[in-house]
């Protein structure tokens, strides 16, 4: 591969300055520096969340040679990983740290997903927000959707039973205001939770606007009326433009991703942030 010509090392030393400085402006120069920026080029890690509608545990999912390396997640402030009202999410021991885990499939028996794959960072979300049984639950901007089953999973700690196919007095409410992800989260969500859910309504998709004030008003059960609300926001995808950038510059190339970046990515985020 050729050298970069002095003009493309200007752009790539440019693009790489301008991003570092917009977030040093925004967080904080030491903490930028010294505590995010090395956060943001870590090793993903990818879990796996175990879909109790469907099946137990993840041991049947995983080959042999594979379940040995395979540890359930201790979340921070948990001291009963396995506790039953937790959730039964999995991420690999640290000699297959970035490996992704075998798709999903269709329980035999329940006709429902096995399990859902997703970043595992994305769970200490829901750890954080701590639903519990019972809690009435609107995740915001719930498309695909990995949020909104682990959520679920929490809210029925104890599987399905056909004897008493609801919530217990809680609820779930995804939402999702652009029309094809709408479809793509209504059809994942069909394909990991019970019928029943949606038949009592406990189970829901929406496609409200958060940014319009009016959408409050037409919430199911009105402001005020949830318990926990979870807002994944549109995401300006830092990570990405980091490992991308890294991974580039090692080669001696420009990322796209960060030669197109620009501080308006970040000014469209936070006004978003700023209007809900």
């Amino acid at each position: 591969m050729p050298a970069l010509t002095k003009a493309q090392k200007k752009l790539a030393l440019a693009a790489e300055e301008s991003f570092n400085r917009t977030y040093a402006l925004q967080f904080g120069e030491g903490r930028w520096q010294q505590s995010l920026y090395p956060a943001l080029t870590a090793p993903t890690r990818y879990a796996a969340v175990a879909n109790r509608f469907a099946v137990a545990d993840l041991d049947k999912v995983f080959p042999l040679e594979q379940a040995a390396k395979v540890q359930v997640i201790a979340f921070p402030g948990m001291t009963e990983p396995c506790d039953s009202t937790s959730l039964k999410s999995y991420q690999w021991d640290v000699s297959e740290a970035e490996a992704t885990f075998p798709p999903p499939e269709r329980d035999l028996l329940s006709g429902l997903m096995t399990h859902w794959n997703l970043d595992a960072a994305s769970l200490l979300a829901v750890h954080i927000l701590d639903p519990k049984p019972g809690d009435r639950v609107f995740d915001m901007c719930a498309a695909p959707g990995g949020k909104s089953v682990a959520l679920s999973q929490v809210l029925r700690p104890d599987g399905y039973d056909s004897a008493s196919p609801t919530l217990g007095g809680g609820c779930l409410h995804s939402n999702e205001v652009n029309v094809g992800r709408n479809k793509r989260l209504t059809a994942n969500l069909q394909s990991y939770l019970p019928d029943a859910f949606f038949k009592t309504g406990e189970v829901k998709v929406l496609r409200l606007d958060g940014t319009e004030p009016f959408s409050v008003q037409t919430l199911p059960l009105g402001p005020g009326g949830y318990d926990k609300v979870l807002l994944d926001a549109p995401c300006s995808s830092e990570r990405h433009v980091i490992h991308a950038h890294v991974k580039a510059k090692q080669g001696g190339r420009i990322a796209d991703e960060m030669a197109s970046w620009r501080p308006s990515a970040l000014a469209g985020v936070f006004s978003t942030l700023h209007a809900r």
